[in-house]
């Protein structure tokens, strides 16, 4: 006999092995920490070329005031050219940094984790039909005898629970990644109107930026809201139906 505790009947190895294939996450840890890796590298690069182009523009200049062919209103008009062209350099590496992360960690994590977010709900709907074929199945008048057969229905359950929050953690992942390309995407937005001192700019996108995050939260717990009434309906279903067999059982225990 394999009592549901263990959770080890033969019957739900196969849909055992793919919840816990479910709830591996290595491969996209793996995925964004290559990514943070190789854009902090960039940042890097990016602070370096432009300390070097800050300090050849000075050795430039000094070299020029003390030749004679600058002047000191020239050496100034320089500067300020070379700090607009320093924003828009910072401009083109906060959009790199973006396009880095949209390509190397959101294209590829969502598909994955919208395939595994599939493959749960299959499994769900997979393991609740079996539930509810059990439940047509079933004589009410018959006593339940314990052997291999069948799995108990508590072990069906408690699967169906790992499955269920296997995918709740599923969604959650997709939802923080979103949040996160979203976040970015914002600061990347952004960049631009602080560069230009354009502090009502600024307001106004952040405020947007906001209320779209709220609008998103909102939508993710009505989402698991509803996941989890679904998950708790087939839970008290079979639970019921669990008991009313039990008390079947015992009563034609006690007629004997």
């Amino acid at each position: 006999h394999h009592p549901a505790v263990n959770n080890n009947h033969p019957d739900l190895t196969e849909i055992r092995t793919s919840v816990r294939q479910l709830s591996k996450f290595t491969d996209v840890e793996a995925t964004k920490a290559s990514f943070l890796t190789t854009d902090e590298e960039a940042r890097q690069a990016a602070a370096t070329a432009a300390t070097q182009r800050r300090q050849a523009l000075r050795a430039t200049i000094a070299r020029d005031i003390e030749a004679g062919s600058m002047t000191y209103a020239d050496a100034a008009k320089a500067e300020e050219d070379a700090a607009e062209k320093e924003k828009e350099h910072t401009k083109a590496a906060s959009k790199a940094s973006f396009e880095r992360f949209q390509t190397a960690v959101v294209a590829p994590v969502n598909d994955l984790l919208m395939e595994r977010v599939h493959t749960a709900t299959t499994l769900f709907e997979q393991l609740r039909s079996q539930l509810f074929d059990d439940a047509r199945a079933q004589d009410p008048t018959a006593t339940q005898e314990e052997g291999d057969e069948q799995p108990e229905l508590l072990e069906k359950l408690t699967l169906l629970k790992w499955i269920f929050e296997a995918r709740e953690q599923l969604h959650a992942e997709l939802y923080d990644l979103l949040s996160d390309r979203n976040d970015r995407y914002r600061d990347m937005v952004i960049e631009p109107y602080r560069l230009a001192g354009r502090e009502d700019k600024v307001v106004g996108a952040e405020r947007f930026f906001a209320d779209d995050a709220g609008k998103r939260r909102v939508e993710f717990a009505q989402g698991v809201l509803g996941r989890t009434t679904e998950f708790m309906d087939v839970v008290e279903a079979n639970v019921v139906r669990g008991v009313e067999v039990q008390l079947n059982s015992g009563d034609c225990d006690e007629g004997v």
